[in-house]
Parts: structure tokens; sequence; C-alpha cells
């Protein structure tokens, strides 16, 4: 294992980057021990296309509709949707009001139900709003990265919902014990450097994060036994939309 073959199949899996040069051998346990470390480099990338697409379309004033839209769309474009797949499912299953095994076998169902529809629209209109609200987004762009470490140390550290899939096979081959340590120690160093260089819009998307995070561990312990890969790709979605929504808000004053 390699940390370079460990960033590589990180952009593989959580990622619509080509890495062509992963072999199906690649993914073997021991070169998955450490992927979730790496899966906050593909937010690294995500906020720095971000930051470039907004000054590139901000030297065109009149292009704010066009600027919110592609600012909205390009997370889902990075990632190739996987999260959002995992956002949809988890809404037919929440506003189903099952029981946790006919949650677990809805999110399961590859279809999407009239919940998906509807709770994407709604995603989508407040996260386009948001957008189209602010100009500069320094503040909120390590959001990106500390959504994932966040995702990372769920899967580490929160119980499992299933015996099988994606959210399981990840914390049965990890390393627990240094991921977590890496995942807490690089969000306090990342939320320290931010509020001492983006001062209080930083803070609250950070804290927005974390608050989103222990709502994360609530729900998914009460009403599905557990996470699961649908479950790590929707906090990651709600996490940056409810960051979002807190940094616009507070940017507003």
């Amino acid at each position: 294992m390699t940390i370079s073959k460990t960033i590589a199949l990180a952009f593989s899996m959580f990622s619509a980057i080509p890495v062509p040069f992963i072999k199906a051998e690649d993914w073997s346990e021991k070169n998955l021990k450490y992927i979730l470390c790496a899966f906050p480099l593909v937010g690294l990338a995500i906020a720095i296309l971000w930051h470039i697409a907004n000054h590139i379309f901000l030297s065109f004033t009149h292009f704010s509709l066009l600027r919110a839209a592609v600012l909205t769309a390009l997370p889902v474009l990075v990632t190739g949707g996987i999260h959002l797949d995992g956002y949809l499912d988890a809404c037919d299953a929440f506003f189903s009001h099952k029981s946790k095994e006919d949650k677990l076998l809805i999110m399961k169902d590859s279809h999407s139900g009239a919940f998906a529809i509807i709770y994407c629209a709604i995603y989508f209109i407040i996260y386009f709003s948001c957008v189209f609200e602010n100009r500069n987004f320094d503040g909120f762009l390590p959001v990106f990265i500390i959504e994932r470490l966040l995702s990372a140390l769920a899967v580490a550290t929160f119980p499992n919902a299933k015996t099988s899939g994606l959210a399981k096979t990840f914390s049965d081959t990890m390393a627990k014990k240094k991921t977590t340590a890496f995942c807490i120690f690089s969000i306090i160093c990342i939320s320290i450097l931010s509020l001492i260089l983006f001062s209080l819009p930083a803070l609250i998307a950070i804290l927005a994060a974390f608050a989103n995070f222990l709502i994360y561990y609530i729900v998914s312990k009460r009403v599905f036994g557990g996470i699961t890969g649908d479950l790590a790709g929707a906090f990651v979605e709600i996490t940056e939309l409810f960051s979002l929504f807190a940094f616009t808000i507070v940017s507003a004053n």
C-alpha cells in the first residue's frame, strides 16, 4: 500500500475523475485500510474547482444565474452523483414511515420513489438560491473537506445498520483507530485555520456541519439502527446544504 495508490483509489471510488492506472487487484483489503483518510482530498478538489469557477464567472457580471447553476452542479459532476444517490435513497426510506427493516429494504431498491423526487427538487432549489445570494465563498469552501472528514469519522465510530454493504465493508477493512485520530486532528486544524482566515461565516458553516454530524448519529441510530452507505452519502449532501444555508444567512448580515 502506498499513499499515491490510496489517493487514487479514493478518487476512483468517490469521484468521477478518471483514474486510468487503477487495476482490479488494487481493490484489496490492504489498500482499503486508509482510503477514507484520502476521501477529504475529493472535497479539496471540489473546493479548488468551485473557487476557480466562481472567480471566472464573477468577471462576467451578467452571468449571475449561470454562475449559480454551474456552482450548484459542480459538486455533483465531480462526484458523479454518488452521494446524491444515497441522499435520494435515504429520503425514500426516511419518509416512508415504515419499520427499520423496511427502510433498509427501500434503500436497496434501485428505483426512485416520490419522496426522492420531491426532496431532490427541494434540495437543489435551496442550494441554487444560496449560491445565487453569495459572491465570496472562501469561508464556506473548507466544508467540502470537513464534511468528508466527518463522514469518515462516522464510518470509523458509528454502529452499522447492516451486516453487509459499502459502509460495513469500509468499517471492517479500515484502520479505525488511526483513521479516527487522523480525522479528529484534521478537523481541528482545518477549523482553527478557517476561523483565523475567514472569521464568523466560516465558524458558522463549520458549526452547522458539526450540528448535522450529531443529528446524523441520532437519526441513523434511532431510525435505521446504524449507518449505511446510502446514509453516509446523504450525510455529505445534507451537511453541504445545511452549512451553505447557515453561511448564506450569516454572510447576508
